[in-house]
Parts: C-alpha cells; sequence; structure tokens
C-alpha cells in the first residue's frame, strides 16, 4: 500500500462512503482485462498497479485514470477532497451486506500478509454450506469494533492449504499468516453451526492474539530469496519492469540445478 496516499487518516475517513476494490491483476484473467483497459501504459501491456474513481455502474470514470493516485493527485489531502466531492453526487441506497472477499484463500493468504492482518477462511463443501458463516462474518465485518481488521476469503477446506492446526471441516477459520503469506497457523476456529456471538468472541481473540511481524522491504525480500520463496502468478507478468525484477528474483531464489 502507498502509505503517502491510500493509509492516510483524511483518504481512510473518505473511503467509509465508498466501495473500495483492490483489484488481483495477475490472479484473475477477468480483473486483468479490466486494468488493462483501465490505464494505458507505455509498454501497451497490463502492467501491475491502476487507479481510478469510477461510477456505480463500474465503467464511467469520475477522475482520471494512472498507475496510481500520486499521478493524479498532488498530495493525500486533495485525493481525499475529490473523493468528498464525487460523494456527494450519489445517494447511497443501503450499508454493506457482503464481504470483501479475496478471489481464493491461497490469495487471501498472501494478501493478509501482505498487510499484516490476519485471514479470515470461511470454509465448507459448497457455497450452500458456508452461507450461514458468510452472513455472521458478514454483519460483522462492518462494525466499528471489525472493520479494516482482517483480510476475507472462502472456499472449500482443502483449498486453505499450508495452514497448521485446522480441525473442522465448515465453518470459520482465523488465520494468522506467515511472513511470505504461504503459510500460516489457525488462530481461532469457529463451527457452521455456531451462534452469531460465538463467531464474534472467537474474531476478537483472533485479533487480541495475533502480532503483525515487523517488516521492512529490503530484508523482507534477501530472507524470501534465501529461503527459496517465489510467487507463480496465475496470469503471467506483462509489467516489462516487474518481469526484469521477478525474472532477477526467481535465479536467486531459485537457482539452477548442477
Amino acid at each position: 500500500m502507498d502509505r503517502s496516499f491510500l493509509s492516510r487518516p483524511e483518504v481512510i475517513a473518505a473511503s467509509r462512503e465508498f466501495v473500495c476494490v483492490r483489484l488481483a491483476t495477475y490472479e484473475d484473467p477477468v480483473e486483468a482485462k479490466f486494468v488493462q483497459g483501465l490505464v494505458r501504459t507505455r509498454s501497451g501491456e497490463l502492467e501491475n498497479t491502476a487507479f481510478a474513481l469510477l461510477a456505480p455502474d463500474g465503467k464511467t470514470k469520475l477522475s482520471r485514470s494512472a498507475r496510481g493516485p500520486e499521478h493524479v493527485y498532488a498530495d493525500s489531502t486533495a485525493l481525499a477532497a475529490d473523493m468528498r466531492r464525487v460523494v456527494g453526487r450519489y445517494s447511497p441506497k443501503a450499508a454493506p451486506r457482503e464481504l470483501p472477499l479475496v478471489a481464493n484463500p491461497r490469495l487471501g493468504l498472501d494478501v493478509a500478509a501482505a498487510d499484516g492482518l490476519p485471514l479470515v477462511a470461511i470454509v465448507g463443501k459448497d457455497a450452500a454450506a458456508r452461507r450461514r458463516s458468510l452472513d455472521q462474518v458478514a454483519r460483522l465485518a462492518w462494525t466499528e469494533e471489525f472493520i479494516g481488521r482482517f483480510v476475507y476469503a472462502e472456499g472449500m477446506g482443502k483449498e486453505v492449504v499450508g495452514v497448521t492446526g485446522i480441525t473442522l471441516d465448515a465453518g470459520v477459520l482465523v488465520i494468522a499468516p506467515d511472513a511470505f503469506g504461504q503459510k500460516g497457523a489457525v488462530l481461532r476456529q469457529v463451527g457452521a453451526e455456531a451462534t452469531a456471538e460465538t463467531v464474534a468472541d472467537g474474531l476478537r481473540a483472533a485479533m487480541k492474539g495475533y502480532n503483525a511481524p515487523a517488516k521492512s522491504f529490503a530484508s523482507h525480500v534477501r530472507e524470501g530469496q534465501r529461503l527459496g520463496v517465489y510467487w507463480e502468478t496465475r496470469v503471467p507478468v506483462t509489467d516489462p519492469m516487474e518481469q526484469a525484477v521477478r525474472e532477477r528474483g526467481r535465479r536467486v531464489a531459485q537457482p539452477p540445478k548442477e
């Protein structure tokens, strides 16, 4: 996250009136196509970031689009002011009722590690088995107590890989990701038949029991390369600069076998 813009208090306050979407770029072909159409890049290819304020139709641009907000606004104060201007043109129909889900538990664990937050994974054999837990967590997620405190994903239990301590097939798992988002450990788990208050208690306990590891970019990259950690994207990376960086990282993390 760009700490000079998106994590500033005035932008966070203004964002409460928006549906804020962080697209997965190289993890979803449909989203990749959308991002490529949003910003014209120098390379003409899909590159790894994009920014725009959009109307509720998800198509009409209400601001210039660019690789990031720093290319549109002088500072975070200007961004927040424009967000407030845009909000004045619309009247919300209802409060949020759906969870801001990451595409799948695999990606959710990685995003949670990057954000320094626990992952809440709603698991069950199919959508019907997950529905009750999804509804319970969704009602909690937007309250002042829990908003912004977790990353969310849903899927079958077998999709939650690399996580130790799972003992249920359906319900709510709260997971502490490792530093690289490829493994994790269960902080709390609540079965699908639990009451909403029991789910809330589980989230509270997990928040108290989780401490995000301290990171710096340079040391994080070095340690990942030392351990041979490398993230394979689902969509091929086409950003020329990122391609070069990733290739150097691949060579260091996964040296050729003799």
